[in-house]
């Protein structure tokens, strides 16, 4: 389980249209995080996030990967 579906990020990408640039990063779990929980998410994958970018670019005139 990751902390943002598709869906959330598109409508991120929605809010900014016309945005210069917006950049997506993979989540990474730190040994502290203010919430435990984190601890269990999984980062997306490269591919999720490559199809997702493309999305993105719809809404928005850059889209990079972190």
């Amino acid at each position: 389980d990751g902390i943002h579906t598709e869906e959330d990020i598109l409508e991120m990408a929605q809010m900014i249209q016309g945005a210069e640039a917006y950049y997506l990063q993979k989540f990474r779990a730190a040994p502290k995080l203010l919430n435990p929980s984190f601890q269990e998410k999984r980062p997306p994958t490269d591919l999720f996030l490559e199809n997702i970018r493309n999305r993105c670019l719809e809404y928005v005139k850059i889209c990079e990967i972190r």
